[in-house]
């Protein structure tokens, strides 16, 4: 666990979800961090009222040993796709910045016929222009 990651565990630790080791190694860290010692104070009210909320009768809500892997994991796929759905629009945006001029040359050189669209399509990502000029 580096330094930058015990600041980050504060709540993990309130919760209690953190694992023995991690936990031990933020013990020894919060003893020498007073902003660790003031949010794990904040974080140990919330965990209280979490634990209350939970009732006498009802099922203990601590998570699962893999649940922040889990959910790390998700996080990561999720970011991964926006990424791709980011360079996918960068390419349609490029598409059009060369599909547009390209139409036009061909409009200027008298390859089309007034009133006529020229029709351009990207064949990687499908993106479609059409440019017509008119009398």
């Amino acid at each position: 666990m580096s330094v930058q990651q015990r600041h980050r565990d504060v709540a993990a630790y309130a919760l209690g979800v953190l694992e023995p080791a991690d936990a031990f190694r933020f013990e020894e860290h919060l003893s020498g961090c007073v902003a660790c010692a003031v949010r794990l104070s904040d974080f140990t009210a919330v965990a209280t009222s979490l634990a209350e909320l939970a009732g006498p009768g009802r099922i203990d809500a601590r998570p699962s040993q893999g649940l922040l892997e889990r959910l790390t994991g998700e996080v990561d796929v999720m970011r991964r796709r926006s990424r791709r759905r980011r360079l996918q629009l960068v390419a349609a945006a490029a598409a059009l910045i060369v599909a547009l001029p390209a139409a036009a040359v061909a409009l200027q050189d008298g390859r089309s016929a007034a009133g006529q669209p020229i029709v351009a399509k990207d064949a990687t990502t499908g993106v479609t222009a059409a440019a017509a000029v008119e009398d």
